[in-house]
Protein backbone atom coordinates (compact mmCIF):
# COMPACT_ATOMS: atom_id res chain seq x y z
CA UNK A 1 0.00 0.00 0.00
CA UNK A 2 1.52 3.46 -0.87
CA UNK A 3 1.38 5.84 1.62
CA UNK A 4 -0.64 8.57 0.59
CA UNK A 5 -0.72 11.38 3.37
CA UNK A 6 -1.64 14.48 2.54
CA UNK A 7 -3.30 17.50 4.21
CA UNK A 8 -6.35 18.94 3.30
CA UNK A 9 -5.79 22.67 1.69
CA UNK A 10 -8.53 24.55 0.32
CA UNK A 11 -8.14 25.48 -3.08
CA UNK A 12 -8.65 29.01 -1.65
CA UNK A 13 -6.08 28.41 0.39
CA UNK A 14 -3.44 26.74 -2.11
CA UNK A 15 -0.05 28.69 -1.86
CA UNK A 16 1.96 30.15 -4.39
CA UNK A 17 4.94 28.30 -6.42
CA UNK A 18 8.23 30.04 -7.62
CA UNK A 19 7.82 29.76 -11.41
CA UNK A 20 10.51 26.90 -11.84
CA UNK A 21 9.67 24.58 -9.08
CA UNK A 22 5.89 24.99 -10.38
CA UNK A 23 7.09 24.37 -14.02
CA UNK A 24 9.40 21.43 -12.91
CA UNK A 25 6.40 19.64 -11.11
CA UNK A 26 3.96 20.38 -14.42
CA UNK A 27 6.29 18.92 -16.14
CA UNK A 28 6.73 15.47 -14.26
CA UNK A 29 2.95 15.40 -14.08
CA UNK A 30 2.04 16.06 -17.82
CA UNK A 31 4.89 13.11 -18.67
CA UNK A 32 3.21 10.89 -16.13
CA UNK A 33 -0.10 11.78 -17.64
CA UNK A 34 0.80 11.04 -21.01
CA UNK A 35 2.81 7.62 -20.04
CA UNK A 36 5.85 9.07 -21.45
CA UNK A 37 7.92 7.89 -18.12
CA UNK A 38 6.88 4.99 -16.27
CA UNK A 39 4.54 5.41 -13.09
CA UNK A 40 3.41 3.38 -10.75
CA UNK A 41 -0.02 1.30 -11.49
CA UNK A 42 -2.60 3.66 -10.18
CA UNK A 43 -4.99 0.35 -9.35
CA UNK A 44 -2.67 -1.40 -7.40
CA UNK A 45 -2.32 1.59 -4.79
CA UNK A 46 -4.80 2.94 -2.60
CA UNK A 47 -5.30 4.46 0.83
CA UNK A 48 -7.35 3.51 3.79
CA UNK A 49 -9.83 6.04 4.60
CA UNK A 50 -11.43 5.94 8.29
CA UNK A 51 -14.44 6.69 9.18
CA UNK A 52 -15.87 8.61 12.44
CA UNK A 53 -17.45 4.87 13.57
CA UNK A 54 -13.82 3.77 12.98
CA UNK A 55 -15.22 1.39 10.07
CA UNK A 56 -12.57 0.97 7.31
CA UNK A 57 -12.80 1.87 3.56
CA UNK A 58 -10.31 1.14 1.10
CA UNK A 59 -9.81 3.58 -2.02
CA UNK A 60 -8.42 2.78 -4.68
CA UNK A 61 -7.25 5.01 -8.26
CA UNK A 62 -7.82 4.10 -11.48
CA UNK A 63 -5.67 4.32 -14.63
CA UNK A 64 -5.63 7.29 -16.40
CA UNK A 65 -3.89 10.04 -16.81
CA UNK A 66 -4.92 12.61 -14.06
CA UNK A 67 -4.14 9.41 -11.53
CA UNK A 68 -0.51 8.82 -12.98
CA UNK A 69 0.30 12.64 -12.82
CA UNK A 70 -0.85 12.65 -8.96
CA UNK A 71 1.07 9.50 -8.10
CA UNK A 72 4.32 10.85 -10.15
CA UNK A 73 4.20 14.37 -8.76
CA UNK A 74 3.57 13.31 -5.21
CA UNK A 75 6.36 11.31 -5.05
CA UNK A 76 8.43 15.00 -5.83
CA UNK A 77 6.78 16.62 -2.45
CA UNK A 78 7.78 16.07 0.99
CA UNK A 79 5.78 18.47 1.99
CA UNK A 80 1.65 17.24 1.75
CA UNK A 81 0.76 21.29 2.20
CA UNK A 82 2.66 22.02 -0.96
CA UNK A 83 2.01 19.12 -2.91
CA UNK A 84 -2.37 19.50 -2.69
CA UNK A 85 -1.37 23.13 -3.39
CA UNK A 86 0.17 21.92 -6.55
CA UNK A 87 -2.51 19.54 -7.44
CA UNK A 88 -5.13 22.57 -7.24
CA UNK A 89 -3.24 24.55 -9.46
CA UNK A 90 -2.81 21.78 -11.60
CA UNK A 91 -6.59 20.36 -11.63
CA UNK A 92 -7.64 24.47 -12.18
CA UNK A 93 -5.41 24.95 -15.21
CA UNK A 94 -5.92 22.03 -16.96
CA UNK A 95 -9.77 22.60 -16.88
CA UNK A 96 -8.87 25.93 -18.80
CA UNK A 97 -7.05 24.24 -21.46
CA UNK A 98 -9.66 21.31 -22.03
CA UNK A 99 -12.77 24.21 -22.03
CA UNK A 100 -10.62 26.31 -24.67
CA UNK A 101 -9.76 29.34 -22.03
CA UNK A 102 -6.89 30.21 -22.86
CA UNK A 103 -6.80 30.63 -26.33
CA UNK A 104 -4.86 32.13 -28.28
CA UNK A 105 -1.86 31.38 -25.90
CA UNK A 106 -2.13 27.63 -25.69
CA UNK A 107 -1.69 26.33 -29.02
CA UNK A 108 -1.32 22.50 -30.93
CA UNK A 109 2.51 21.62 -30.24
CA UNK A 110 4.31 21.28 -33.63
CA UNK A 111 6.51 18.57 -32.46
CA UNK A 112 4.14 16.15 -30.48
CA UNK A 113 0.87 14.85 -31.76
CA UNK A 114 -2.08 15.93 -29.26
CA UNK A 115 0.48 17.80 -27.28
CA UNK A 116 -0.38 21.89 -26.42
CA UNK A 117 2.27 24.28 -25.74
CA UNK A 118 1.71 26.70 -22.90
CA UNK A 119 3.70 29.52 -22.87
CA UNK A 120 5.57 31.08 -19.44
CA UNK A 121 2.60 33.65 -19.41
CA UNK A 122 0.52 31.54 -18.63
CA UNK A 123 2.30 29.48 -16.38
CA UNK A 124 3.32 32.30 -14.29
CA UNK A 125 -0.46 33.27 -13.73
CA UNK A 126 -1.40 29.28 -12.95
CA UNK A 127 1.82 29.42 -9.76
CA UNK A 128 0.10 32.32 -8.27
CA UNK A 129 -3.68 33.10 -8.94
CA UNK A 130 -5.78 33.05 -6.16
CA UNK A 131 -8.40 29.93 -6.77
CA UNK A 132 -11.83 30.35 -5.84
CA UNK A 133 -13.61 27.60 -3.39
CA UNK A 134 -14.37 25.44 -6.40
CA UNK A 135 -10.70 24.96 -7.24
CA UNK A 136 -10.94 26.80 -10.19
CA UNK A 137 -8.96 30.23 -11.64
CA UNK A 138 -11.74 32.97 -12.56
CA UNK A 139 -11.43 32.76 -16.01
CA UNK A 140 -11.99 36.44 -17.26
CA UNK A 141 -9.11 37.43 -14.53
CA UNK A 142 -6.84 34.92 -15.64
CA UNK A 143 -7.29 35.88 -19.09
CA UNK A 144 -6.29 39.67 -17.88
CA UNK A 145 -3.24 38.73 -16.17
CA UNK A 146 -2.22 36.65 -19.21
CA UNK A 147 -2.58 39.36 -21.63
CA UNK A 148 -1.18 41.75 -19.21
CA UNK A 149 2.23 39.46 -18.78
CA UNK A 150 2.36 38.74 -22.33
CA UNK A 151 2.62 42.71 -23.39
Amino acid sequence: MFDFQFELVRPENAIEFEFDDFCRHLEIAMTAGSSLIPASDPEEIGLIHIEEDGEQMKVSFTDCPMNRAMFAVKRSFNDPTKFMSFMWRFWALMDLVREDGLRPWCQPSNETEGAITIPSEVLDVARRMRLNKRGAFNVRNFRKLVAQSAM
